[in-house]
């Protein structure tokens, strides 16, 4: 038995060297789909404006998330999206904890996907919902 080990020792640094290539191909391609799986809405809804709607009725689509309570969290989301607002002590539908503060922003503006993704890619934000606006 010790001779077959001999044998397949060369072989364990190439068997290693696959499972992490593998593993890490693998890896990257679900951390590219997590922006993805963080936004709760279809963004191909949303017409080049990142207006919704019927022509004669086209609005911006509203969304909210959470951060964790500490003002460099705020500035690097309010430096990403120039829409939002963020209100400290509104829980949101998104329900933030006491620890959190909630932002609200909207897609009415340039390059509005890429602002999303870009929300979506910080570690610190869970999930991005769309936002409605009771009466």
């Amino acid at each position: 038995m010790s001779s077959r080990r001999s044998e397949l020792a060369p072989l364990c640094p190439f068997r290693t060297l696959l499972v992490l290539t593998v593993w890490t191909v693998m890896s990257m391609g679900f951390a590219c789909n997590d922006e993805e799986n963080k936004l709760g809405f279809d963004l191909s809804r949303l017409n080049a404006d990142g207006l919704q709607g019927p022509p004669d009725g086209l609005r911006a689509l509203h969304y909210e998330f959470c951060i964790p309570a500490q003002p460099e969290f705020i500035e690097e989301v309010t430096r990403i999206d120039t829409t939002l607002v963020v209100y400290p002590d509104v829980k949101g539908r998104i329900r933030c904890g006491a620890d959190e503060f909630l932002c609200l922003g909207n897609t009415h503006q340039p390059e509005y996907a890429e602002v999303l993704t870009s929300l979506a890619q910080l570690l610190y934000v869970r999930r991005i919902e769309e936002s409605f606006f009771e009466q």
